[in-house]
């Protein structure tokens, strides 16, 4: 049997009331040269039920339920990259939406442009009432994009990024720490944009939806788990020059001072007066340390 080009990777935890509408989006897709591994990661409703009976019932898509212990949807995602067989890995998380001519519209860029190991396409922003509110733009490329998106931030969209396989396998997976949690494909985006070359291509290919899930997500966890990324990664280059320091001091502090605002909006003051005071007196020393590890 011929490998696919694409291997979709679809984690999915407590998704029964909504998975079938995603899973509907693959089987309306023009191209039809992919396989799809739906990782259940220890869900404790139906969610695998509804799972099993969509692939019974489209016997024609090459689908494959995969059931695992919850161990996170960093774990779930590797499964899916390990078992995959196709050339690329399309990332689909279980609540967005593709559109038909995703696949066959990433398929004409790969192909025209066959050095490209990352591929990045913009999505529309739908919320909880299920309008459209704003499009969220990829990219866009720079010569160096490892420090763009270190300093600058992610630009890159986990349900609208495919990778080559090999470059996963290079580079490594997704990080399972939990200091990384909620922040492990801004990790792997990083890692991947030191050695591979990104491809952003600004077309509205899908949606990313949100719901109750990622409403309630624990800001203050993603925070400092992206402080840790951020640290993490900065600490891996090999030759920092004075605007490096400089500018991750600058990157550090705002995000002590976005944590400090939503605490404040959410009028918690004890909680953001901590982070601005954390603002004004924590990122001199947490560069201050990287610089020792250094000498």
């Amino acid at each position: 049997m011929n490998e696919p080009l694409f291997s979709v990777v679809m984690p999915a935890y407590n998704a029964s009331s909504f998975i079938a509408k995603t899973l509907e989006c693959l089987n309306a897709q023009k191209f039809s040269d992919f396989e799809a591994l739906i990782i259940n990661d220890g869900s404790t409703d139906n969610t695998p039920a509804v799972i099993t009976e969509y692939i019974v019932r489209h016997r024609h898509l090459k689908l494959r339920l995969v059931n695992q212990e919850n161990k996170g949807i960093a774990s779930a995602r590797n499964r899916g990259i390990l078992e995959a067989k196709g050339r690329y890995v399309a990332f689909l998380d279980h609540d967005d939406i593709w559109y038909p001519e995703k696949l066959s519209r990433c398929c004409e860029i790969l192909k025209i442009s066959p050095q490209t190991a990352i591929l990045c396409h913009d999505e529309a922003l739908r919320d909880i009432s299920g309008k459209i509110v704003r499009n969220l733009k990829s990219g866009p490329c720079v010569k160096d994009m490892f420090r763009k998106l270190l300093y600058g931030g992610s630009c890159l969209y986990t349900s609208a990024t495919i990778v080559r396989k090999d470059a996963l396998s290079e580079v490594g997976l997704f990080r399972e720490n939990q200091e990384f949690s909620t922040g492990e494909d801004y990790d792997l985006w990083l890692r991947l944009s030191k050695k591979h070359k990104i491809y952003f291509l600004p077309e509205i290919l899908g949606e990313y939806v949100l719901n109750t899930r990622n409403a309630s997500l624990n800001f203050e966890k993603h925070y400092t788990n992206q402080l840790c990324v951020l640290k993490t990664n900065f600490k891996e280059i090999e030759e920092k020059k004075m605007p490096d320091y400089f500018l991750m001091f600058i990157r550090i502090t705002r995000v002590y001072l976005i944590i400090a605002k939503e605490f404040f909006l959410r009028k918690k003051l004890a909680k953001g007066i901590k982070y601005l005071i954390s603002a004004l007196t924590r990122p001199l020393f947490e560069i201050r340390a990287i610089i020792l590890q250094r000498v």
